[in-house]
């Protein structure tokens, strides 16, 4: 028959697993309850406030369930989705957005949103420092992060779709930077390589707004980048794409 001590050790090390799956049960939903307010669909539609607001509620309260368990990462991780919901206004607050997920990532590196949403940070940084000369131009660091969404999550419609049209969104602020030779081309091939990864599972609605997005193009950006799109995906696929051949 087993002592006391032994039993008293089997109780504890019980008690302890059903504590931490019961937390771990609440973080999970939590996320539920998030990701139901403010579902994370490729073209999702608007969400009401009330909504926006139960979401970072609920990011929140995962994180702290996730914390509270010691799994930081996983805690940072949802942490920087609650930030995600509330767009910053200044300068200041999207430097204080990069920082925010370039430390969710030193623990979550294959998180390829984060990393889009770093690219996004980034490109902002640079249009809002063209009223500032002494601010550091952005975009090389830009280019990094949306170049590591794109090794982590190569091929899935909802990330390949995220990032053309974040990169066809910033187009500007590629084309307006210092290195914008290099850049450019960069950033093309990344949003050529994207476009040709999720072409066959875009639905027609998602190809409408992509080419609604190619059109705001300059005519030669987007002559340039209609003949290797022709290449690969194809006469009919870059005529749903454009307009017209140039």
């Amino acid at each position: 028959m087993p002592s006391l001590a032994w039993r008293v050790l089997t109780l504890g090390v019980a008690a302890a697993g059903i504590y931490c799956g019961a937390v771990a049960l609440y973080a999970f939903g939590m996320e539920g309850v998030a990701q139901s307010a403010v579902p994370p669909g490729r073209m999702r539609a608007p969400a009401t406030e009330p909504a926006f607001a139960a979401a970072e509620a609920a990011w929140g309260a995962a994180a702290a369930g996730w914390r509270h368990m010691g799994l930081t990462g996983r805690a940072e991780l949802d942490t920087a989705r609650g930030a995600l919901l509330h767009p910053p206004q200044t300068s200041a607050q999207w430097a204080d957005r990069a920082a925010q997920i370039s430390a969710a990532l030193a623990s979550n590196p294959t998180a390829a949103f984060l990393w889009a949403e770093l690219a996004r940070a980034e490109l902002v940084q640079t249009d809002l420092a063209r009223a500032d000369p002494g601010a550091a131009d952005r975009g090389a660091a830009a280019f990094a992060a949306l170049r590591m969404a794109q090794v982590t999550a190569p091929r899935e419609p909802v990330h390949t779709l995220a990032r053309a049209l974040l990169v066809l969104r910033h187009w500007p602020q590629v084309t307006a930077s210092p290195e914008a030779g290099t850049l450019k081309g960069a950033f093309g091939d990344l949003l050529i390589q994207d476009v040709v990864n999720g072409w066959a599972y875009y639905t027609p609605f998602e190809r409408q707004v992509l080419r609604a997005s190619f059109e705001l193009l300059p005519p030669t950006d987007a002559a340039a980048l209609r003949v290797p799109l022709a290449a690969r995906l194809g006469p009919i696929a870059a005529g749903q794409l454009f307009p017209a051949a140039p």
